[in-house]
């Protein structure tokens, strides 16, 4: 599973949820997701590759968290309209090899 998240955001930006919906043939839920995801930025580490993901961001009062997992509310305000998180991998990145 994780390598084709890997693929995935490998080729193109992926928000949180479209992640979801691209592996619901896998029966893949939330916490499992997020549980991959914290492989996947260990892995890219490892090989050198580049993990980016843009913060959450709560479209009432602007608050960023920029942790690797989603929000479902702010801490801030509370409030639940949450940009959620986009994923990239630049495999490319540094000098190390696959």
């Amino acid at each position: 599973m994780i390598k084709r998240i890997i693929e995935l955001i490998s080729s193109n930006y992926y928000s949180f949820s479209q992640l979801l919906y691209e592996l619901k043939k896998y029966n893949i839920k939330r916490n499992d997701l997020i549980n991959y995801l914290i492989k996947i930025e260990k892995i890219c580490k490892i090989k050198g590759w580049k993990l980016t993901y843009t913060p959450s961001v709560c479209k009432n009062c602007g608050f960023k968290v920029n942790e690797i997992k989603p929000i479902s509310k702010c801490p801030k305000c509370k409030s639940e309209k949450i940009e959620e998180p986009k994923y990239f991998i630049e495999i490319n990145y540094g000098n190390k090899k696959d």
